[in-house]
């Protein structure tokens, strides 16, 4: 049997080897409700691959659109230089 503890802001570490059993990662949404016996029930609702959730980070230097406009132009010219095909 494993055990967690809640926290005085409500929040329960869900221990390594529960999320390993039911596939339980970062961005998945747990629904809680209880049962007719009195149980609480759990249910895991996993994250749309593809959803692009959470794929980008505010880190590091932000860029303007300027400049992104800029590396679009070099990467287009110096994709398709004279002579080549692609």
């Amino acid at each position: 049997m494993t055990f967690a503890t809640v926290t005085t802001k409500g929040q329960v570490t869900i221990p390594a080897a529960i999320r390993e059993i039911y596939g339980i990662s970062a961005g998945d949404r747990l629904v809680f409700y209880p049962s007719l016996g009195g149980d609480l029930k759990l249910h895991v609702k996993k994250t749309a691959h593809g959803s692009g959730g959470g794929m980008l980070s505010a880190r590091g230097k932000r860029v303007d659109i300027a400049d992104m406009d800029k590396a679009i132009v070099r990467a287009v010219r110096a994709r398709h230089q004279p002579g080549e095909r692609k």
